[in-house]
């Protein structure tokens, strides 16, 4: 006899924001209920961004996810921002970003080990940092792209020795066959 899996249920949070005179709802997962009885829940934060001369947006940004089984939590990853990533109070379009514009997400899990990731104006990500409570560091990753195309030219990864600080490097060209693109 083959026994019937109950699917997983999901728990929402439905938010919505405005576009001129339009409404846009989307939906964000708070909980994930597994057959197990286990579950993922996650928190969101409501935060304003650009929508250039459409004006702008209110919608969710993770700040914590964690697994519980038995009223125990794990895996919990906590997220904090530097920037909104339009540019959101400073400047007035996303698309008219400056070409120093950074924006952060950083993520520290249970064993405070923090990974700090590192975007362009063009919302790349430019750079890894993986951190021991926040401070040494453990690994660093940065990509270099191509203007025109967004595609990677260069990743440059580090990993750091705990104990002496040094570090191995490894690095990776890429390139891309012409098809026409400049």
């Amino acid at each position: 006899d083959s026994k019937l899996i109950k699917p997983n249920t999901f728990e929402t949070l439905i938010p919505h924001y405005n576009l001129r005179s339009e409404t846009n709802t989307y939906a964000n997962i708070r909980k994930i209920i597994y057959p197990t009885k286990g579950t993922s829940e996650f928190e969101f934060e409501k935060i304003t961004g650009n929508l250039g001369e459409a004006g702008f947006k209110e919608y969710c940004r993770i700040k914590t996810r964690q697994d519980k089984t038995d009223n125990k939590a794990y895996n919990k990853l906590i997220f904090s921002y530097e920037n909104e990533m339009s540019g959101y109070p400073k400047y007035k379009s996303p698309n008219e970003l400056p070409n120093d514009f950074k924006h952060k997400t950083i993520v520290t899990d249970s064993n405070a080990i923090q990974s700090i990731y590192t975007f362009n104006n063009n919302h790349l990500l430019e750079k890894l940092e993986r951190k021991e409570n926040g401070e040494r560091l453990l690994s660093e990753s940065t990509r270099e792209y191509d203007n025109y195309t967004k595609q990677p030219l260069r990743i440059i990864n580090k990993s750091y020795n705990k104990s002496t600080g040094k570090f191995i490097k490894k690095v990776e060209d890429f390139k891309y066959e012409d098809k026409g693109y400049g």
